[in-house]
């Protein structure tokens, strides 16, 4: 049987934005995000680089791009990408990372793309939690070698519209009692809330890395949520249903806590049954995962009482 060819990333890219005008390396077709008349939004696809000339909306990716415009069902037609020097230079990510005047919140400037060459330890690390490739890839992990976060992992989180809102930091030595840093004012935000599909049941989970194991979830950076949540005023302004997923080690109480606080606000809310004291990269790596994720119930007022009771009996 003859195998079926596979589309360029250019013919995907017309296929969803149109005709483009072509200008050296560029493809400018209508901004899908600001619809200007004019044919202002540039792909560079040796670089992997986009962005718009009259809303500044941007990125880095063609795979980010495809999330930022709602044409995530023709992700897995592009080939892997890749960051090295040959095709996105350091200066060029940092560029297209960095934020806008009105957001404090930018990378540090020590940090480095995890696939240049070199970086080994950061990598045996990565490896060793289950996160590949592809992985590093679609998060834009990097790593940091000296400053205040040397020796640690940097995860950027990116908005629904492509743009850097803050990032944390997680040592890759066990022996650092500092698990993780990040910038000293955590502006309210949804943490790569790009990635976010608010139409389907949206699950949370404790820590950034736990987010990559979870499909269409928002780590909550810790196991609580706050009254002015960004993550609360989505789910309830699209209708959408949340389910708990902590860490093993995380009190029943405290679980019901913010399973009580989001059905207060009438959102439709389940309780993954994770009965271990592991947390959810420990669950994928133990092959224990999938069924912990099969197994939520629906949450009560009655099943709370029913906990609480456990716990103290």
């Amino acid at each position: 049987m003859r195998q079926k060819r596979k589309k360029s990333p250019s013919k995907i890219l017309d296929e969803i934005f149109g005709s483009p005008r072509l200008s050296g390396e560029e493809r400018l077709y209508f901004c899908p995000k600001c619809n200007h008349h004019n044919k202002n939004f540039s792909v560079n696809v040796q670089k992997s680089l986009w962005k718009c000339w009259v809303c500044s909306f941007k990125g880095v990716g063609l795979r980010n791009l495809l999330l930022a415009t709602n044409n995530s069902n023709r992700i897995n037609e592009l080939p892997l990408e890749k960051y090295d020097n040959n095709i996105i230079s350091l200066e060029s990510v940092r560029e297209m990372l960095s934020t806008t005047e009105d957001d404090p919140t930018s990378l540090p400037e020590e940090y480095e793309p995890i696939l240049i060459d070199g970086h080994k330890k950061a990598r045996k690390y990565l490896e060793g939690r289950g996160i590949t490739t592809e992985d590093i890839i679609k998060y834009k992990l990097g790593v940091c070698y000296s400053g205040r976060y040397a020796g640690r992992i940097i995860f950027p989180s990116f908005d629904s519209e492509g743009n850097l809102n803050y990032f944390v930091a997680r040592t890759y030595h066990e022996d650092n009692d500092y698990k993780y840093l990040a910038p000293r004012s955590r502006p309210n935000i949804v943490f790569n809330g790009i990635f976010v599909d608010w139409s389907k049941p949206v699950w949370l989970v404790e820590g950034a890395f736990d987010h990559l194991f979870v499909p269409n979830s928002i780590p909550l950076l810790g196991s609580s949520i706050k009254k002015d949540s960004m993550i609360l005023e989505k789910a309830i302004k699209n209708n959408t249903t949340v389910i708990l997923a902590l860490d093993g080690d995380v009190r029943a109480g405290k679980v019901f806590k913010i399973a009580k606080f989001l059905s207060s606000h009438s959102i439709e809310v389940y309780i993954a049954q994770n009965n271990t004291e592991k947390d959810i990269n420990e669950l994928y790596l133990s092959g224990e995962l999938p069924d912990i994720l099969k197994n939520v119930k629906k949450y009560s007022i009655e099943q709370s009482i029913l906990e609480k009771i456990r716990e103290i009996s």
